[in-house]
This record gives C-alpha cells, sequence and structure tokens, in this order.
C-alpha cells in the first residue's frame, strides 16, 4: 500500500463508519420491531377470513407494483422530477378516496392541497420552457410509471 492509498483509506473514516454501523443497526432494529409486532397481532387476532386474507394479497401486491414502478421510473426521470410529482400524493389520494368510496373531504382539505399542485406543475413549464433549446428530460414511459407509482400509493389506502 503506498501512502496515498493508506492517507485516503484510513483518514476520516472512523465517524463514517461508525455512522454506518449506526444506520445499519437502527434498520435492522426497525425491521425486528415490525416482525415482532405483526406477529403479536396475527398470534392475537390472526386472519378471520378469507375475504381479509384476500384483501391484505390484494394490498401486499399494489404495493410492490407501485414500488417497482417507481424503481422503472427512476431510469428515465431524474429524481428531482420524480420528487415532485411525489408531493401530489395527498391530492391523488383525496381524489381516489372520492371517486371509491363517493365520501367528501371537506372543501378546505381540497383547496389546501391546490398550491402543491399549482406548484408541480409551474416547475413542471417553467423547467420545460428552459430547456427547449437543450434535450428535453420527459420520457414517456418514464413518466407513466413515475404517476403508476403515485396512482399505487394513493390508491391502496383506500381500496382496501
Amino acid at each position: 500500500m503506498t501512502g496515498k492509498d493508506a492517507s485516503t483509506s484510513g483518514g476520516g473514516g472512523g465517524k463514517g463508519q461508525l455512522l454506518t454501523v449506526g444506520l445499519v443497526t437502527a434498520w435492522y432494529s426497525s425491521n425486528i420491531g415490525v416482525l415482532l409486532l405483526n406477529k403479536y397481532l396475527l398470534s392475537n387476532y390472526g386472519f378471520n377470513s378469507r375475504l381479509q386474507l384476500a384483501k391484505i394479497s390484494a394490498l401486499s401486491l399494489v404495493f410492490c407494483a407501485s414500488v417497482v414502478s417507481g424503481n422503472v421510473s427512476l431510469r428515465y426521470l431524474p429524481v428531482s422530477f420524480n420528487q415532485a410529482v411525489g408531493a401530489t400524493t395527498p391530492f391523488f389520494t383525496a381524489v381516489f378516496a372520492y371517486l371509491m368510496t363517493v365520501k367528501r373531504e371537506s372543501l378546505l382539505t381540497y383547496l389546501a392541497l391546490l398550491p402543491v399542485v399549482t406548484g408541480v406543475i409551474t416547475h413542471h413549464c417553467k423547467r420545460r420552457r428552459a430547456q427547449l433549446s437543450s434535450v428535453w428530460i420527459h420520457h414517456v414511459r418514464g413518466s407513466h410509471c413515475c404517476q403508476g407509482t403515485e396512482d399505487g400509493l394513493a390508491g391502496d389506502s383506500h381500496v382496501f
């Protein structure tokens, strides 16, 4: 190992390694906590019917498809665009809640969601105008996957 390799591999790594170990430990601990909670709930309440099992299975499939769709969209679109679209999830949740359950939220709820959606649209339009002379970042498949992610996240809280 040369002097350059030794200085780059050992310099300041202690704090970074400690942070990594702490984060991994927290991640494992939270997963263990979720598993124990699931075991407790299933032991005390169990599945009461096949209908309940079918609903849970469908919910897990929708969530899994939503995660896969989000990962696919990251192949075609920048993370910032995905995050901006993700900010509209509460709006789509309210819309899907109305379409699926025909229950309206208060007018104040819908009005509170408008600035978020307006901001995403405004940002998207400004970015498009600024990039007309360069390569446009918009990709149809990526946009559909990104929107599919938001639809899945918004819909799964009201379907089941």
